[in-house]
């Protein structure tokens, strides 16, 4: 029995010592570089499907200790794929690549800088701590800020022979105490690429031409290697008048906003922080635009005048269940610069005297003098009935009936009812009216009125008036 436990117990003995003999042997990679750092190292556990598992982090001039296997290495902006076997050492250079900036008041400062860092992975990277790159031997295009250009490091040696200097410029928008951010964007470029930046904060940029848009507002620039340009900015505003009107429901027009040529949108009574220059911009409702001068530093205000149509009634009077369409002229254009509707205030910039017009009344309006910050009309309605009798003279014929105002009458203000039927509706600014009856001969030219009737319009009511015509 003594034997067959010595026997048993010597069999273990040498079966744990068979197993511990066994020792799993390495390979070694050891990558070169000028300057201190680390790079990433994926194993590729299979090729398809594909599948990698992050393995570790390497030190630059450090051995680092992997099994067999396949293997990507991750640089910056670059990666590598290797086979690394037991007891072999593999060794790789990365090359540097240096970002010099302007010497002045950015030793903090750094540029934003994206790449692709490998395909197989679709992993990219984004630096915006650093001013140097390690990279593995690689051939792409590298975005510094909004314009990118071609990398190219070939298989480096232990001379570092491939290590590249690129000298960027920088730009400045506004000052620190501005609040807001700006974009720029590259020019012929092979990819439009646009990039933010807070005002008063530098953007590092490769030399060449750029686009800086700041609310609306552009300005082409020229950066040169190493150079610092500074861009300074103006402030705009557009200004409301207090319309004091204490008729309920009115309201701001939705086109109540201020558009430039370029796109961007304004609120009103709003300032912005825009580039200096010239800047077209339009009241939303308005169909012209107007060039504003934005000066350095400085701002620039622009005071608009307002008009208001109202309906000032109570139910069931018709007149307030229905808006109506309200018509502003510029001088003696025939044709409308904005329009808007009954109870909005509708805000224009025009310094010379403008007309407001109803939409069933174009021909009738009234004339707004320059400077007029707000002004407030009031408009009713006209119920009008018509009884037809035949003309005992068979040549004459009705030719047109005619409103005529009188209380605010000018040379050519008229309005010609279309009488096809026994009823015309139309609206009209409050004031006295005449409403004449026209008749003529057939084939004769036409004779004096027959006819003048005298009406009032009052603000909101309706006015019903029964005429006789032939």
């Amino acid at each position: 029995m003594s034997n067959l436990l010595y026997f048993f117990v010597s069999f273990l003995f040498l079966i744990s010592s068979g197993c511990q003999s066994k020792k799993i042997s390495y390979g070694t990679l050891h990558i070169k570089s000028k300057l201190p750092g680390e790079y990433e190292v994926f194993q590729v556990k299979s090729e398809n499907p594909p599948q990698v598992v992050a393995e570790k982090l390497g030190l630059y001039n450090h051995d680092l200790k992997l099994r067999p296997g396949k293997y990507i290495i991750l640089a910056d902006c670059s990666s590598e794929a290797l086979v690394l076997s037991e007891n072999q050492k593999e060794t790789l250079y990365v090359g540097g690549v240096e970002l010099e900036l302007p010497k002045s008041g950015f030793e903090e400062a750094f540029p934003l800088v994206q790449c692709e860092r490998s395909t197989l992975l679709g992993i990219k990277q984004k630096l915006q701590n650093r001013r140097t790159l390690q990279v593995l031997p690689t051939q792409q295009h590298i975005l510094i800020g909004p314009a990118a250009f071609a990398l190219e490091m070939g298989k480096l040696s232990a001379h570092f022979e491939d290590t590249k200097n690129i000298q960027l410029g920088a730009i400045v928008v506004g000052t620190p105490e501005d609040k807001g951010s700006y974009f720029v964007s590259g020019i012929n470029t092979a990819a439009p690429v646009s990039q933010s930046q807070e005002l008063g904060v530098p953007m590092f940029l490769l030399p060449g031409e750029y686009l800086v848009e700041l609310n609306g507002t552009k300005n082409t620039v020229t950066i040169e290697p190493l150079e610092t340009k500074v861009q300074t900015v103006g402030y705009f505003v557009i200004n409301t008048p207090k319309t004091g009107l204490a008729i309920k429901d009115v309201h701001q027009s939705e086109l109540s906003f201020v558009e430039t040529k370029t796109g961007a949108v304004y609120e009103l009574n709003k300032s912005y922080i825009v580039l200096p220059g010239k800047l077209s911009i339009r009241i939303g409702s308005t169909q012209y635009y107007h060039d504003v001068s934005i000066e350095d530093k400085k701002l620039t205000a622009i005071d608009l005048s307002a008009v208001v149509v109202a309906i000032d009634c109570e139910p069931p009077e018709v007149l307030c269940h229905k808006k109506q369409r309200v018509f502003l002229f510029q001088g003696d254009n025939p044709y409308f610069f904005s329009q808007g509707f009954t109870n909005e205030i509708i805000y224009h910039w025009f310094l010379e005297p403008i007309k407001i017009s109803l939409n069933t009344t174009e021909s009738i309006y009234r004339k707004v003098a320059s400077g007029s910050a707000v002004v407030n009309e009031s408009f009713g309605r006209l119920d009008l009935h018509l009884i037809r009798h035949r003309s005992s003279n068979p040549d004459v014929k009705t030719n047109f009936l005619r409103v005529l105002p009188k209380s605010f009458k000018l040379e050519g203000q008229s309005y010609d009812i279309d009488f096809n039927g026994n009823e015309a509706r139309l609206n009209l600014f409050a004031g006295n009216y005449h409403l004449v009856h026209h008749m003529a001969r057939v084939g004769k030219i036409f004779d004096p009125i027959v006819k003048n009737v005298s009406f009032k319009i009052q603000a909101g009511r309706t006015t019903h008036l029964v005429m006789d015509v032939y």
